[in-house]
């Protein structure tokens, strides 16, 4: 069984080795049945037809390929970097399309459901679009807030760019509807809340009276 492990290692290495030289291989059997590979004729040895392994030619490169500028590899890079760009689905989530909000010092908290995820390595980053104007920078987050933003209708938009401010994806555009109490309002709301005294009674800060039980 080793004796014809052996063998066959050896036409393995005959096989590669002479196929590029075109040497003849010769098979032969010694006294012990053992079967022997060599590149020499020994007596009784028999030659072994081998087909000739085929050689490899070089697919020539164009020589324009190595001619070309720096700002045809910036192309190239940009579009495989668009080709690795996954196809994102954008919605805003909070606050949710033709919500009243009701938010006395303005600061909306906004959040957009990107999906996949925000590929960031690639350079992606997202952009809020208010009323048709950018707010703030992009940024490589999905949550955002809001400061200061005046009663009445909004308009509220999403959108992922990559590096060079190129637009990969956008959510539809949604309007919510900001409330803000006015003191007057807040005023009253808090003559609501406070507690009531018995009449031709006084009321004395900090005590609830309450008629007895007769």
């Amino acid at each position: 069984m080793l004796g014809t492990m052996k063998s066959a290692i050896s036409l393995i290495f005959l096989l590669c080795s002479c196929a590029y030289a075109e040497t003849a291989i010769y098979r032969s059997v010694d006294e012990t049945g053992a079967v022997l590979f060599s590149d020499q004729q020994l007596p009784g040895a028999e030659r072994v037809i081998v087909d000739v392994i085929p050689g490899y030619s070089p697919v020539p490169v164009p020589r324009d390929l190595f001619d070309a500028t720096d700002e045809s590899s910036d192309e190239l890079q940009d579009e495989l970097l668009t080709d690795l760009s996954p196809d994102y689905i954008l919605s805003i989530v909070n606050p949710v399309a033709d919500e009243s909000v009701w938010i006395n010092d303005g600061n909306v908290a906004v959040d957009v459901l990107i999906q996949p995820e925000l590929q960031q390595q690639l350079g992606h980053l997202v952009q809020l679009t208010l009323n048709g104007r950018l707010v703030g920078s992009p940024v490589p987050t999905n949550s955002f807030l809001l400061q200061h933003l005046d009663r009445g209708s909004h308009e509220l938009m999403a959108t992922v760019i990559d590096e060079q401010g190129n637009t990969l994806a956008s959510s539809e555009t949604i309007i919510f509807h900001l409330h803000r109490a006015t003191v007057r309002q807040h005023q009253q709301n808090q003559q609501q809340l406070a507690p009531q005294g018995i009449p031709g009674f006084p009321t004395v800060p900090g005590f609830n009276a309450q008629p007895a039980e007769p």
